[in-house]
């Protein structure tokens, strides 16, 4: 699916055909919203400037801050242009970086778009492809008691427009082992190995959504082949990475290598979850020691977007060639995505 947006009464407004009305309001509060979730921060209840027969209000666009909400243009700019990372915590914070990337192919494609002025080297200032300057138009809307305009809105739509692509980096962590000689008990995560007979494997799983409802982080989205995983050992060997098409539990219940679900005596189809109906391959690669080693393409696009989908948010990785070194293992994944539409 591609980001096709659908606004009432067509794109752009009018200037003295069109007046702003709750229905346009509704559209924006609901896209900022969605931007909201996808960089983790929870929604801004906007109840109460939706009511009906209401007016549509200038601090709704440029004063107001939470509770109950920030205005548009405040949680467009700051709250999720700058969205915060870390926001989940754990070692290290999930996520650790949301950078929203220029969408359109005009000679700055794929470059990150900052609200500051002036941006920083490299970046897309989204106001001076917006208007020309360094803000909105009437920037102090609401404290010049101006009315709403057609213009106004016509900015926010465009920008949520913009705000479409992005690429979110977050640590994997690999917390669960699985060792053939100890076949039906969990094992500590962080290490693999393989002597050429018996072999510790890893699952783990990055926070690519939450459980809330609706979930915080990346849905309702393609994912792009500028996709990644990194990969960093302590000794050179090859790695393979799979993604896993078991659900797993990591703490009340974790793997073994006969079992993905002991406590439902749920046997993998192949012991170690490397056969074709408990994961699916992404690639196998060498990694020197001490140097992050990248893995993209469409292998990783594929296997995310079926995580983003729906699929099971975990990861097995082992040791694809033999030696006797037990070797420590980190591991992060950048997601590069478009939004699909609708919703905007």
């Amino acid at each position: 699916m591609s980001y096709d947006p659908s606004w009432t009464d067509a794109a752009t407004l009018e200037p003295g055909v069109h007046h702003v009305r709750l229905p346009h309001l509704v559209e924006l509060t609901q896209a900022v919203n969605r931007r909201l979730l996808l960089t983790y921060q929870a929604q801004r209840d906007y109840s109460s400037a939706l009511a009906a027969g209401g007016y549509v209000r200038p601090q709704v666009f440029a004063d107001a801050v939470a509770p109950p909400y920030d205005s548009l243009r405040l949680a467009l700019d700051e709250k999720i242009l700058l969205a915060p990372p870390g926001g989940l915590g754990g070692n290290p914070p999930s996520p650790s970086a949301m950078t929203w990337l220029w969408p359109v192919d005009d000679g700055d494609l794929g470059k990150p778009i900052s609200a500051a002025t002036p941006p920083p080297t490299g970046s897309v200032s989204i106001f001076a492809k917006l208007n020309g300057s360094s803000s909105w138009t009437d920037p102090f809307l609401a404290g010049q008691n101006k009315f709403i305009r057609a213009a106004h809105l016509n900015e926010l739509r465009q920008v949520i427009e913009w705000v479409r692509m992005g690429l979110w980096e977050m640590p994997v962590y690999l917390v669960a082992g699985m060792h053939s000689q100890f076949p039906d008990t969990p094992w500590w995560g962080g290490v693999i190995a393989n002597d050429g007979a018996d072999e510790c494997r890893l699952l783990g799983h990055a926070y690519i959504r939450t459980a809330d409802a609706p979930p915080r982080g990346l849905a309702d989205l393609t994912v792009l082949e500028g996709s990644y995983i990194d990969l960093l050992v302590d000794f050179g060997c090859s790695v393979e990475v799979r993604a896993c098409l078991r659900d797993v539990e990591f703490v009340e219940d974790p793997p073994t290598w006969n079992q993905y679900d002991p406590s439902e005596a749920a046997y993998w189809a192949t012991p170690g979850g490397g056969g074709g109906a408990d994961s699916q391959a992404i690639a196998t690669v060498f990694c020197p020691l001490g140097e992050w080693t990248r893995i993209s393409g469409a292998a990783v696009a594929s296997a995310v977007q079926g995580m983003i989908d729906g699929g099971p948010l975990v990861f097995l990785v082992r040791r694809a060639n033999s030696g006797l070194e037990a070797i420590g293992v980190q591991a992060r994944l950048g997601v590069r995505f478009e939004l699909d539409a609708p919703p905007n």
